[in-house]
């Protein structure tokens, strides 16, 4: 192992090889050891071999010149390997600095015992924390801001200055106490460019940009269900782009036969959680926008377009799956 042979074979001739090592010349096929018996100074062949069968050539898997990682892919478990066995022990890679901040007044941090009337536990950040982590963004969770106006333009500018991206939850809908909207449009040109999108769940989403200082907000519904789906659907998509990835999602879409009737209205597009059956079917999951153990259940979203209404059983619906 580890040494070129220092023989050659013949026609009618065989030698013992260990997997993995490098074939003496002559050798044009290995045939697997269970598949042979020795007696007497010859080899029975109980099986036969095609030329360049249970080898690998030089140069077979990648060729010279051709590029391992597009710019944007991931280096992870899928593609690690390739760049080790090609001799790239670092690589410059895209720091793009992230933070969520979650917000309003009746979110309390994970760690609080007994809940007050009327508060839930952050969900959101951390949600996103994770979802970004699973398709190669690092995020910084930068806790919760108050609805209060002076305390949360402070933390808002305060966390802007600190990060390429900022991501906040919770402060998208309309209300008086809602600062959001507010702030977004305060920012250099352009300002806020996205107010809403017509999508369900997930309409109240705003995105502005700080074009001068190369700066992106995002600002998710503070509903658990509508916050990840506009993060997969759209936020995802959009740090992409961002990044120049030749990529332009995250996960899979495919079209899988509906297991059951899927009521829908035409105007919105429509994301409903779903999960997967082993017959390849999918199945939607009634969940509402607030509720959080749906995603736990989720293998993905069945996408209803803008002009669709009801799916019937046994018709075939575009999903987007996590993986």
């Amino acid at each position: 192992m580890g040494l070129c042979p220092d023989f050659e074979i013949s026609p009618s001739e065989a030698a013992a090889i260990p997997t993995g090592g490098i074939l003496p010349n002559g050798a044009d096929a290995v045939v697997m050891l269970e598949d042979t018996e020795l007696a007497g100074g010859w080899v029975e062949v109980r099986r036969g071999v095609q030329a360049g069968e249970n080898i690998i050539l030089e140069g077979e898997e990648i060729h010279r010149g051709e590029r391992l990682l597009a710019t944007g892919g991931m280096v992870d478990f899928k593609t690690i390997g390739m760049l080790a066995t090609a001799g790239v022990s670092s690589l410059s890679v895209i720091d793009l600095r992230i933070s969520i901040l979650s917000t309003g007044d009746e979110i309390v941090p994970v760690e609080t015992k007994e809940l007050p009337p009327g508060c839930i536990r952050d969900v959101n950040g951390w949600n996103l924390k994770a979802l970004l982590s699973r398709y190669g963004f690092e995020a910084k969770y930068r806790g919760i801001a108050n609805d209060d106006g002076a305390e949360f333009e402070r933390r808002f500018h305060e966390e802007l200055a600190d990060c390429d991206l900022l991501i906040l939850s919770g402060g998208s809908s309309v209300g008086v106490r809602d600062h959001c909207s507010e702030m977004l449009a305060s920012l250099p040109e352009p300002g806020l460019l996205v107010r809403g999108l017509n999508i369900v769940p997930g309409k109240p989403t705003l995105i502005a940009a700080d074009a001068a200082a190369k700066k992106l907000v995002v600002s998710l519904p503070g509903h658990p269900l509508s916050c990840l789906a506009v993060a997969f659907t759209v936020l995802l998509p959009l740090l992409m782009r961002r990044i120049g990835a030749e990529e332009r999602e995250c996960g899979t879409r495919l079209r899988l036969r509906l297991a059951r009737d899927l009521a829908a209205r035409t105007g919105p597009e429509e994301f409903v959680p779903c999960v997967l059956g082993a017959d390849g079917s999918v199945a939607p999951i009634a969940a509402k926008s607030g509720y959080i153990s749906a995603l736990a259940k989720a293998s993905g979203f069945i996408c209803i377009p803008e002009d669709r209404e009801t799916i019937r059983a046994g018709e075939d619906a575009e999903v987007w799956l996590w993986q």
